[in-house]
């Protein structure tokens, strides 16, 4: 089935490389997340606590530009699609941008309200955002519930994308190549 214009046309450098960047960060964040011993303890972050606590600055200085590149940048053709799926499309793309945003600040959060210097290594310290045994140390169940639906969110965006794929067949996937 031939592709229509619109659906091979491709995303800009900058636009992909955020995309696959971010998506990288978020495996490797939801793998140490997964898997980091003692996640509700107050004491200082270490080890794998430690990387998650990076990756997820990490994430948030990718986030913060991409969102405004996302609004600054030229837009691709859009694809021909049943305006439903469209708005689902559209809906779908801000709660990722919305996750994007928020789960990293909730941890952020957290972290504070145990006592934890937020930054990337020690070279690059976060302003605090939650004095220590305050309401923040109580919002990591905030985080990981928010954190589980961002991840079931971006499950359904890829099989969205392999829907376009292998059963649509209309060159929307390609877009992100």
């Amino acid at each position: 089935m031939p592709t229509t214009p619109a659906a091979t046309s491709r995303h800009d450098l900058l636009t992909r490389l955020f995309h696959w960047a971010t998506m990288l960060l978020i495996v490797v964040q939801f793998a140490l997340g997964w898997t980091m011993p003692d996640a509700d303890s107050m004491s200082k972050p270490l080890g794998l606590m430690l990387l998650h606590v990076d990756v997820g600055v990490l994430l948030l200085l990718i986030a913060v530009p991409r969102l405004f590149w996302s609004g600054a940048r030229r837009g691709i053709a859009p694809v021909d699609q049943h305006p439903a799926l469209a708005l689902v499309a559209n809906a779908t793309h801000k709660l990722l941008y919305l996750g994007l945003i928020v789960v990293p600040l909730l941890g952020w959060l957290n972290a504070n309200g145990r006592g934890w210097t937020v930054g990337l290594g020690q070279s690059l310290a976060l302003p605090t955002l939650a004095a220590p045994h305050s309401l923040g140390a109580a919002i990591g169940e905030w985080h990981s519930a928010m954190a589980t639906a961002f991840v079931i969110l971006i499950g359904l965006h890829a099989c969205a994308a392999l829907a376009h794929r292998f059963v649509m067949r209309d060159g929307v996937l390609d877009r992100m190549f």
